[in-house]
């Protein structure tokens, strides 16, 4: 799941749950000779952008974040 939370006393919150392999599929990572290989990251400029299909996807779909029926 990854939330983000406007600043400041803003109460948006961007909701998405994401599959696991959706997640590791669009992960940054670094060199595998790193400490940090293990590590998967985005960029939260990008989230939306790579996830908007999983926003509020409350239903736990695979693919499109719609709820499951």
């Amino acid at each position: 799941a990854i939330v983000l939370i406007a600043p400041g006393d803003c109460i948006n919150r961007s909701l998405y749950v994401v599959p696991r392999t959706e997640a590791d599929r669009c992960a940054r990572k670094d060199k595998p000779t790193s400490k940090t290989a293990r590590l998967r990251y985005f960029r939260i400029d990008q989230i939306d952008e790579l996830f908007a299909p999983f926003r509020n996807n409350f239903g736990l779909s695979n693919s499109t974040g719609a709820a499951s029926e």
